[in-house]
C-alpha cells in the first residue's frame, strides 16, 4: 500500500508517474493482478483530478490572455503549405518488389518562424535472405 500510496502523491505533485512508481509493488504482486490494479488506480486517479483542472481554467471568458486561448490560436496559426512525397520501387530477378528511394519535402511556419524540412532515404543492396 505504501507503494501506491507513494505513486499517488508523485501523480498528483507532477501529473504523471504513477505507474513509473507504483510498478515497485510488481516486486509483491504477481503481473496478472499488478497490472490491471496499476491501469485502474492510475485512471481513478486522472479521474478525480478532472473536477479540479475544470475549476482551475475557468470559463471561457477568461481564457484570454492568461488562460489557453494563445496558445490554442497558435496552434492554428501555424501551417504546412507545401508537402512533396516521392518514392522509386525496384524489382529483383526473383521478382520481389522494394522500396528503393523516399524523398519528402515539407514547408511551413509556426506563427512566425519558417521551416523547411527535407528527407532521403536510400537502400542498397537489397537481397532475398531465405
Amino acid at each position: 500500500m505504501s507503494i501506491l500510496g507513494a505513486s499517488a502523491i508523485m501523480s498528483g505533485l507532477s501529473g504523471f508517474g504513477f505507474s513509473a512508481i507504483g510498478a515497485l509493488c510488481l516486486c509483491l504482486l504477481p503481473p496478472k493482478l499488478g497490472v490491471p490494479l496499476l491501469m485502474t488506480l492510475s485512471a481513478a486517479n486522472q479521474l478525480m483530478s478532472l473536477g479540479q483542472l475544470k475549476a482551475d481554467m475557468g470559463s471561457i471568458g477568461e481564457w484570454w490572455p492568461d488562460g489557453p486561448a494563445p496558445y490554442l490560436l497558435g496552434g492554428l496559426v501555424g501551417a504546412i503549405w507545401k508537402f512533396s512525397y516521392t518514392f522509386s520501387r525496384e524489382r529483383l530477378p526473383d521478382g520481389l518488389w522494394f522500396t528503393r528511394d523516399v524523398d519528402w519535402h515539407l514547408e511551413g511556419r509556426e506563427v512566425v518562424l519558417r521551416r523547411s524540412v527535407n528527407y532521403h532515404e536510400e537502400k542498397t543492396g537489397v537481397r532475398k535472405i531465405w
